[in-house]
C-alpha cells in the first residue's frame, strides 16, 4: 500500500476537510492510500531531521511525500536556507527505494513579498529536479489563490481545506495511474 505522507503547517488544519483527504476522487469511496499527517513546515529546523526519519523507518516501503509549501511561511527564513532544505530532501529521497517527493505550492500568497519568494523557489526547484520525473514532481493548487479562502486568523476554512485534500488526492491517483486500473502501490511514472 502506498503512504502518503504530507507535511504541512498548523495553518492547514485536514481535520476541516472531513473525509476528503481518504476519497478516491473517481469514485467517492475510500482509496487505496494510507494517509500519514505530519505537524512540521519546511521553514521548521527541524523539518529534515524528521523527514530522513520517517524516510529511513519505512524501510523500503512505498511513500509518496507531499511537502505544502506556504508563502506566508517562507518569510521566516533566509532564502537560501529553504533551497539546502530542499536540495538535501532530493538528494536524500532520490538515494533511496520507493521514495517519491511532491512539492506542492498551496497558493498561499498572502501579499508581494510571499509571491515573489515562491516564484523564486519555483524555478529553483525546476532547476534541481530537472530529470528526476521517477522521483519528483512540482505542483501548484490549480484554481484561485487559496488566499482568497483565508479566514481572519490567516487559516484556511473548511471549504478551502476541502478544495485542497480533493487536489491533493487527485495530484497522487494521476501520478501514480490510480485513475485506472493498476496494482496499488505501482511506482513506475512513465509520464508526468
Amino acid at each position: 500500500m502506498l503512504e502518503i505522507v504530507i507535511w504541512t503547517s498548523k495553518k492547514f488544519d485536514f481535520s476541516k476537510a472531513n473525509n476528503l483527504l481518504y476519497e478516491s476522487p473517481a469514485t467517492g469511496l475510500l482509496h487505496g492510500f494510507e494517509i500519514n499527517l505530519k505537524q512540521t513546515s519546511l521553514t521548521d529546523p527541524d523539518f529534515l531531521l524528521e523527514f530522513e526519519w520517517e524516510v529511513v523507518n519505512a524501510h523500503i516501503r512505498p511513500q509518496c511525500h507531499v511537502i505544502l509549501i506556504d508563502g506566508r511561511d517562507l518569510k521566516k527564513v533566509r532564502p537560501d536556507f529553504i533551497q539546502k532544505v530542499c536540495t538535501c530532501v532530493l538528494a536524500f529521497s532520490i538515494s533511496q527505494s520507493m521514495k517519491y517527493i511532491v512539492f506542492y505550492d498551496t497558493k498561499c500568497h498572502f501579499n508581494e513579498v510571499d509571491t515573489t519568494l515562491m516564484t523564486s523557489l519555483i524555478p529553483y526547484l525546476e532547476l534541481k529536479s530537472q530529470n528526476l520525473a521517477q522521483y519528483v514532481k512540482l505542483t501548484e493548487f490549480p484554481d484561485e489563490p487559496l488566499c482568497n479562502r483565508l479566514l481572519c486568523n490567516q487559516e484556511l476554512g473548511s471549504v478551502g481545506m476541502k478544495k485542497l485534500s480533493k487536489d491533493i488526492i487527485n495530484q497522487i491517483a494521476r501520478l501514480f495511474h490510480h485513475d485506472r486500473p493498476s496494482p496499488v502501490g505501482n511506482l513506475q511514472v512513465s509520464a508526468i
